[in-house]
């Protein structure tokens, strides 16, 4: 998987060091080869010092509230698409479907958004995307999962919500009117730099620098902050798509793991055994006996597909099975200690 690269900070300071070095350089010339000392006070300029800093903070403070947004949206999508997978997982281990086909669906889906992001893939591709799963809830609908396929398709819907949101931030800038005014305030503030006479070379030289470095950095920053989904070109101020990234390793790593996937099963009944050796897992009739030497070996750190009686589902792994109380216990490395009366259906996901 291609790994997203962070920009560097220092990359919009270093690219604005010339533009800085042109002005210093056109105030030199006029004065030190045109002879040309300036005609008016910096006294006179600060009022308009004074509007060009109160307009980047306008312009600043409205790009970044879409960029605040725009940072939740990879995890928003993360969120998504985990949930829609952990769903019809679910379901297709429960009503016997295809589990690797549901996770190679999501997956293409996920990369197929990760791709939109980086600017691999157009958004009409990402929403294409969307229609690869339709195969796989219409299955698992006719297989009786109507319950999963109506919480996927909220989460999917969701999903797509997201996407929108990414083109719109994409494609529609911030007061364009006000990026015009903004940039013939700062390129007036130049000029004015130019015929401007100093008291000293050394503040003249100074202020001339540091004026024209905040106000041409903060300009350029505002403009790469209005659109943060540029990942393709990796400017200085974009969105770390990480959350997205990670899931996707996350659901690559769960389809190699379910080439082996059995479908679900129920656990055999065993030769009645005496209490020292038994302990019991659920099955269709209630609570069958199972050998205690499949405690150590079989169950423990086995990812299951869990039911409870109260309709909770959820997919886990079982560290132990104990007793506790004169209850028998299940031990979930999330989800901690449940009894194992309480657990309805326990299918193996390989």
């Amino acid at each position: 998987m291609t790994k997203w690269r962070r920009p560097s900070v220092w990359k919009l300071m270093v690219t604005t060091l010339p533009l800085v070095a042109g002005v210093v350089g056109m105030k030199l010339f006029l004065e030190e080869v045109a002879g040309y000392r300036g005609s008016v006070e910096f006294s006179d300029i600060t009022a308009v010092l004074t509007a060009v800093a109160f307009l980047i903070g306008f312009m600043l403070a409205g790009t970044m509230a879409d960029f605040k947004e725009a940072e939740k949206i990879p995890g928003d999508l993360a969120c998504a698409l985990e949930a829609v997978e952990e769903s019809l997982a679910f379901a297709a281990v429960r009503k016997g479907g295809d589990v690797r086909q549901v996770r190679t669906k999501v997956l293409e889906l996920t990369t197929a958004l990760s791709d939109y992001l980086a600017g691999r893939r157009s958004v009409a591709q990402a929403y294409d995307a969307f229609g690869s799963l339709d195969p796989v809830l219409e299955e698992l609908d006719k297989l009786g999962g109507t319950a999963f396929v109506t919480r996927a398709m909220s989460k999917l819907g969701n999903a797509r919500k997201a996407l929108t949101r990414v083109e719109v931030i994409s494609n529609t800038g911030f007061l364009a009117p006000g990026y015009a005014l903004l940039d013939v305030m700062v390129v007036s503030t130049v000029i004015l730099l130019m015929i401007t006479r100093f008291k000293s070379a050394l503040v003249e030289y100074v202020l001339v620098t540091f004026i024209t470095l905040i106000y041409f950095y903060m300009v350029r920053l505002i403009r790469d902050i209005d659109n943060p989904f540029e990942l393709s070109r990796l400017g200085s101020a974009e969105v770390d798509p990480a959350p997205l990234l990670a899931y996707r390793e996350r659901a690559e790593l769960r389809l190699a793991q379910s080439a082996g996937t059995r479908r679900r099963r129920r656990f055999p009944r065993s030769r009645r055994a005496g209490p020292e050796d038994e302990t019991r897992r659920p099955g269709r009739d209630g609570l069958r006996r199972v050998p205690r030497r499949a405690r150590a070996g079989g169950a423990a750190r086995k990812q299951v597909a869990v039911e409870l009686r109260d309709g909770t589902a959820f997919v886990d792994r079982i560290s132990d099975l104990t007793a506790s109380e004169g209850k028998d216990v299940a031990v979930f490395e999330a989800r901690g200690r449940i009894a194992v009366a309480d657990i309805r259906t326990l299918s193996h996901l390989g």
